[in-house]
Order: structure tokens, then C-alpha cells, then sequence
């Protein structure tokens, strides 16, 4: 029996003309498709990776990294030039920080809603809404920003809302647009935050320090404005994914006249609800790697926060940012370089090695205290944990069959809020940590001292 093969376009057309083909052909090909195991024709002809349009996708969700999660990655700069400012005198350095911590908390917790808003309205409009947002609450903390709880509302909640808008729609576009080459792709895009990571903050500090905390917000407001709407006519669709556009939320088409909604068919997550999607998520194979991933990100996360303070415990206080702007660094050739091992080597098969190396480098840090070693070790921590969160989303792609790949952006922020528990709860574990490490050292200290004394005064 001869193996079958994907029939051409023009032998297609010659088959539909040719009204002499035999109903026994057909069933030898039907029962030679699956004998191979072969997806229908139009199946594998969904599946490109590659294409103009596939790589400005990439282009356009790098560009989203750069901006969103490039600014969430440079709050410690924020924080910095805020502790200058009169209401933050008045305000806890503790209290300060939970401006940081909304950010990315609502990345993670919302990403099943909005993953799921990603699958039924297109990328161009949810990003267009949060580019909207993310200049609304820059400018609106500049000019109102005069206490505690306003500044969290406008940066730590709208700022973060923002951020998620852009987030979610930029990584199922790509997992949807390829396949061999998803985790290259995925990677590139996000090696923007990393770029961001260390942009960000450089500009934030110059604008702080040459005009103000108000320019300076202004400016990180305005600077992306132009960059991210370029950016919501890069990242399309596939087609034949039908979803709500900017013109249907503004009434401009007729509701009936949808071709999701015309004739009950279409070829996105408009015409069944969340129920269905629910169904895509209570599977065996995709909640085990949710439970994997839980504990992955709330592990590698934690460096990224205390490289800082440990370079300052060791007396390194003005490394400190340098040091984190080289893990950025490390962070953005990790991204690119892990997609593309992946590609290669197997998608879980490099997230389980780097997220090894990275754990066995989490390990060894306390131990890494001079300068030449805490270099080393922002730069090989860098490497292994940049590709984690894009392999995480590759990951689950690659375990999404083709029928559901219309609940990717479902799938993806189910998994992110399954792990936003451990995401942010192990910073503020590994700070209680350190604060009781602390005390225990200075009662050591202080029953030295006290010992001392008491033999000084008998003697």
C-alpha cells in the first residue's frame, strides 16, 4: 500500500472536475489517511510557520513586551524616585511595594477572563484598549498622583489591567500562527521585556533626574504611544478566525451580518461559550503541567527581586541595579536562545533543563558573594530562566490539539492564573525568610553580647 501524500491545489481542482473518480479511490485514501494517522488536507495546510504576515505578528508582540512588560520589569526605578516624593514620606516602604506587586498580580490572576476575551475579540482591539489605558494611567499619576491609594488605583491597577490587555492577545496570536518554529518565535517576542527591562528604567531615571517625577511619568506615558499602535495592526489573526473587531463593539456592522453569528459557524470562540472552553482546560495532561508550571514560576521569579538587596547585603549597594540590568541582559539572549533550542531539542525538554539549571543556580547563590561571582551568576541566571515563561506558553500549545486552538488565549491565562498563587506568594515568603534569618542573627548577636558582658563582670 503506498503511504499518501498532501494532494497539490491544482490536483485538488482537477479531482472536483473530473466527475469519473471512483467512490473505491476514495475510500483507499480515506483508509490509508488513517492507517498514517493523518489530519484532513485543510488541517495541514492550517499549519505554516512562515509567512510575512506570522513574522510581523512576532514583530508586533515584540514591541508589546518591550513597552508592557519592559515597564512592569523597571518598578524598582519607580519606587526609587517616589521615595523623594511628599507623599511618600508618609507612606511605608512595605506599602510602596504593593504598587509593584499589582502589576504583575493581575497579569497572572486575570488571565483566564482575559485570555478567554482574547479568543472571541480580535488582538487589534484589545490592543488598541490597553494602549489606551496604558497612556491614560501615565498621564493621569502625573498630574494627580499626590497620594498612596491614587498612585496605586492609576499604576498598580490600571497600569496592570493595561498591561494584560496587551499580554495575552500578542501570545496566543503567535502559538496560533506557528508550530516548528513556535518556540523561536515566542521567544523573540518576548526578549522585548528583557530590552524593556533595561531601557526603561535608564529613561525613567534621566527624565527623573533632569525634570521631575511629573515629566518623567509624562514621558514613559507618551514615548510608547506611537510604537503600540503600530504595533495593533501588526499582530492579525490567522484566516479564518473570525472575532469581534473594533467596528463591532462600536455598532458600525450589523450584529446578524457577523460571520460568526450568521449561520452558527465560524472560526473562532464567538459562536460557544466558556463552559465549552472550560471543557479544553479539565484535561489530565493540561492541568499536570499547570501543577509543574506552578511551581516553576514561583521559584524563578524570586532572584529577579533580591538580586538588589543581596549585592547591597554584601556590600555592593551601587552594583545593585547594574546587576539586575545584566540578568535583563543575559534574560534577552535566554529568550531567543532557549525558543530556538526548543525548536530543535523539544519544548519540554529544554524548559525541564533550564528550569533545572535554574533551580541549581538559585542554590549556589547565597555562596556567590563577591563581585566576580554575583557577575556570574546574574548572567547564567539570566540565560536559564529568560525562556521559562515563553516555553511555559509553547508548552501548553503544544499539547493543544488543532480543534481547540480556538480556546489557546483560554488555556494560556487558565494556566496563568492556576500559577499566579505561587508567583506572588513565594516573593513575600522569601522576604519573611530573610526577615527571620535576620532577627535570628541579631539575637545570636545580642546573646553574644550579653554572655560577654556578664563574663567581663564576673571576672
Amino acid at each position: 500500500m503506498r503511504p499518501s501524500r498532501t494532494r497539490t491545489p491544482s490536483e485538488r481542482d482537477m479531482g472536483a472536475a473530473t466527475p469519473d473518480t471512483t467512490a473505491d479511490s476514495n475510500s483507499f485514501y480515506e483508509l490509508t489517511r488513517q492507517n498514517h494517522h493523518e489530519e484532513p488536507l485543510q488541517e495541514v495546510e492550517h499549519i505554516t510557520d512562515r509567512g510575512w504576515r506570522a513574522w510581523l505578528a512576532v514583530v508586533g508582540g515584540f514591541i508589546n513586551y518591550w513597552a508592557g512588560m519592559g515597564m512592569l520589569n523597571s518598578f524598582g526605578t519607580f519606587q526609587a524616585g517616589y521615595l523623594d516624593e511628599a507623599w511618600a514620606k508618609e507612606t511605608s516602604l512595605s506599602a510602596i511595594t504593593w504598587i509593584g506587586s499589582v502589576q504583575p498580580g493581575l497579569l497572572f490572576f486575570l488571565g483566564g477572563l482575559i485570555g478567554f476575551a482574547s479568543d472571541k475579540i480580535s488582538a487589534g482591539t484589545l490592543i488598541m484598549v490597553g494602549t489606551l489605558l496604558f497612556l491614560a494611567s501615565y498621564l493621569l499619576v502625573a498630574e494627580y498622583g499626590n497620594s498612596f491609594g491614587v498612585v496605586l488605583a492609576l499604576q498598580g491597577f490600571m497600569y496592570g489591567f493595561s498591561n494584560t490587555l496587551l499580554y495575552y492577545p500578542v501570545t496566543s496570536i503567535i502559538s496560533d500562527w506557528f508550530d516548528r518554529r513556535r518556540g523561536l518565535a515566542l521567544g523573540l517576542s518576548a526578549a522585548g521585556s528583557s530590552i524593556g527591562g533595561i531601557f526603561w528604567p535608564i529613561v525613567v531615571d534621566k527624565l527623573h533626574r533632569e525634570f521631575g517625577m511629573k515629566r518623567a511619568l509624562q514621558g514613559v506615558g507618551l514615548i510608547p504611544l506611537v510604537p503600540l499602535i503600530v504595533s495593533a495592526f501588526l499582530v492579525k489573526e490567522r484566516p479564518g478566525r473570525v472575532k469581534i473587531t473594533l467596528r463591532d463593539l462600536l455598532w458600525l456592522r450589523n450584529g446578524s451580518e457577523h460571520p460568526d453569528t450568521a449561520d452558527g459557524k465560524g472560526g473562532g470562540a464567538g459562536s460557544r461559550g466558556i463552559l465549552e472552553g472550560l471543557k479544553t482546560v479539565a484535561q489530565p495532561r493540561f492541568l499536570a503541567l499547570s501543577a509543574a508550571l506552578f511551581f516553576i514560576f514561583g521559584g524563578f521569579l524570586v532572584p529577579f527581586n533580591y538580586i538588589p538587596l543581596f549585592a547591597e547585603y554584601n556590600g555592593r549597594k551601587s552594583m545593585g541595579n547594574i546587576l539586575l540590568a545584566i540578568c535583563y541582559s543575559g534574560s534577552a539572549v535566554g529568550r531567543v536562545g532557549t525558543g530556538a533550542l526548543a525548536d530543535r531539542l523539544g519544548t519540554f525538554n529544554v524548559l525541564c533543563a533550564t528550569s533545572f539549571f535554574a533551580a541549581a543556580l538559585t542554590l549556589c547563590w547565597v555562596t556567590m558573594r563577591t563581585l566576580p561571582s554575583m557577575i556570574t551568576f546574574a548572567v547564567l541566571y539570566g540565560l536559564a530562566s529568560g525562556g521559562i515563561m515563553p516555553l511555559g506558553s509553547a508548552c501548553i500549545a503544544k499539547i493543544t490539539p488543532r480543534s481547540a486552538m480556538d480556546y489557546i488565549g483560554f488555556r494560556i491565562g487558565f494556566m496563568m492564573m492556576i500559577c499566579s498563587v505561587s508567583a506572588f506568594g513565594c516573593g513575600p515568603l522569601a522576604g519573611f525568610l530573610l526577615e527571620s534569618h535576620q532577627q535570628q542573627q541579631q539575637q545570636q548577636q545580642q546573646q553574644q553580647h550579653t554572655s560577654g558582658g556578664v563574663e567581663d563582670t564576673q571576672g
